[in-house]
């Protein structure tokens, strides 16, 4: 099968574009984790929730199809409750990971340790020959040591030396080694290739059948030609210098493009879409899976308000953020199809790391609570500037 071009690229300005791209983005990370990084890299798991799926489902970790690798914390290795797993290795799937002084001064590092370097990426072709994709028993990422103690691979936009490159490169024969800037994700951010692209076409699908999108779009398109603010590609400008019909032709013509991709992939069983609160059938457009109210075409881009007195410059996001029905959670693959919707950023921070089913319930326990004891305006004093 053809590779999918991402036809919304041709009707979306580059923000919407972006939305959707972050959608197959791992969440930013410190020391030992990725930054910004594609969600089908190799991942870095607890102890415990190694611990957890060998003990229940082994095969779940052949799920990460670019490898694992499991941070252990000194205690855990040097005085554990419980004996490590018998299919820890250290500098082979698993390594210590420091993140305080304490533990480095009361455990240090064993001598005959190295530290993790990354050897090759996991999203490149495996170079012949090479059997590892990381070696090292220990990284360290301590801020708050004088000096900071802090591993090559933990370091933000770091890179080896060029007589580290060429030691690593004689030692484990390779032609090159990557830049160090952390080992892998967050395990429970994983999805694989194929489902982040499926995800991509699901979500593009729901923006373009938010009520009104075509004509937000076509004003704002319309407006930008000379301004370039929102930078919509050159088929959207130049259909919309047209007519609005052209637009509209070129709108839909993507929109089918999209429709097509999801049917072929079945991501577009509505009942489905429906059942997780991502999708109203009756009104035939995408809710907000808290709140379940119908979404604005235009808060897909207007930056969210910010209160008085607590605005920052640099503040980009939107009213609308993804949001994920069955939350991200250690052990479980959330991020995926059908377990996704898009929804207001207010209800995205309500929902925190819980399950839409789980903050209803707490919202449900605090508005129990509150009958007949809401206070009224103006009811508790405060101390105001005067006019």
């Amino acid at each position: 099968m053809a590779k999918p071009l991402n036809p919304w690229n041709n009707i979306f300005p580059k923000q919407l574009n972006k939305k959707i791209d972050k959608t197959a983005e791992a969440r930013t990370g410190k020391g030992i984790y990725k930054r910004r990084n594609n969600r089908n890299y190799r991942v870095v798991m607890h102890l415990s929730t190694f611990r957890n799926i060998i003990s229940k489902n082994p095969d779940f970790l052949k799920k990460f199809e670019n490898g694992y690798a499991v941070r252990i914390s000194p205690e855990e290795y040097f005085n554990p409750s419980t004996p490590l797993p018998k299919e820890i290795e250290l500098g082979k799937n698993a390594f210590v990971y420091y993140k305080t002084k304490s533990s480095y001064i009361k455990y240090p590092p064993l001598d005959e340790w190295k530290e993790v370097v990354e050897l090759y990426t996991s999203n490149q072709i495996k170079p012949e020959g090479v059997t590892q994709e990381w070696t090292g028993e220990y990284a360290a990422f301590i801020n708050n040591a004088k000096p900071p103690i802090i591993s090559t691979i933990c370091q933000t936009n770091n890179t080896l030396s060029e007589t580290e490159k060429k030691a690593l490169m004689e030692e484990y024969g390779l032609e090159k080694v990557p830049s160090q800037a952390g080992l892998g994700n967050f395990d429970f951010d994983y999805a694989s290739k194929e489902e982040t692209q499926n995800i991509k076409y699901q979500m593009a699908y729901l923006i373009l059948s938010v009520k009104g999108m075509s004509n937000y779009l076509y004003n704002l398109c319309l407006n930008d030609i000379t301004e370039k603010e929102y930078e919509f590609s050159k088929k959207a400008y130049a259909a919309a210098s047209k007519s609005k019909d052209e637009f509209f032709r070129l709108y839909n013509n993507i929109k089918n493009q999209i429709e097509s991709y999801c049917q072929e992939h079945n991501l577009l069983d509505f009942d489905k879409l429906e059942a997780i609160r991502a999708w109203d059938k009756s009104k035939e457009q995408p809710i907000c899976p808290l709140c379940l109210e119908t979404l604005e075409a235009k808060d897909f881009l207007e930056v969210d308000a910010q209160a008085n007195g607590r605005e920052e410059e640099d503040n980009t996001r939107s009213k609308i953020s993804l949001m994920h029905i069955h939350a991200l959670k250690p052990g479980e693959l959330n991020h995926r199809t059908y377990n996704l919707g898009w929804g207001h950023r207010h209800c995205n921070t309500i929902q925190e790391d819980l399950d839409i089913e789980e903050v209803i319930q707490v919202l449900r326990k605090i508005v129990k609570n509150n009958e007949g004891k809401i206070p009224e305006k103006d009811s508790i004093p405060v101390e105001k500037v005067t006019p």
